[in-house]
């Protein structure tokens, strides 16, 4: 099996950060490019912001995140990448990009920012394996 498109997930999470790490090592290593996406939901930003809200300028601030912060690892390796926002629960976005880039892998972190923080594998991480298309790794904390 040759890998030529890596999906790799980020939600801000320090557990997305290293899964970038991974995906960006992986991919400098066999040639591949990476497609970042993260999985939009305006209302788990609101707390950075003041009301009026205006998601607009949410999206824009998140799409600024992914495109340099989040993206860092990928330009530091010069490996090709792309990246996407997807106004989606994060399964199906990681999986609806993976399917239409027929992705060779998914990468994603053990844990990401949601509700239940304290347990030890997301539940992003329990239902992806089971509904994707091609393998996923899940980069474990360390």
């Amino acid at each position: 099996m040759s890998i030529r498109k890596i999906v790799c997930g980020h939600d801000g999470s320090e557990d997305a950060a290293r899964a970038t790490e991974f995906a960006a090592e992986l991919a400098k290593a066999v040639g591949a490019e990476v497609l970042l996406v993260n999985a939009f939901d305006p209302l788990v930003n609101l707390g950075a912001y003041e009301p009026p809200y205006d998601f607009g300028e949410i999206r824009r601030d998140v799409v600024r995140q992914l495109e340099s912060e989040w993206a860092e690892p990928l330009r530091r390796m010069e490996v090709a990448h792309r990246c996407e926002l997807v106004e989606d629960t994060p399964v199906h976005a990681l999986l609806s990009v993976a399917a239409r880039e027929e992705a060779d892998m998914i990468v994603i972190g053990s844990r990401g920012l949601g509700a239940l923080r304290g347990t030890l594998v997301g539940s992003v991480a329990l239902k992806l394996p089971t509904q994707a298309h091609c393998p996923v790794t899940i980069v474990p904390r360390p």
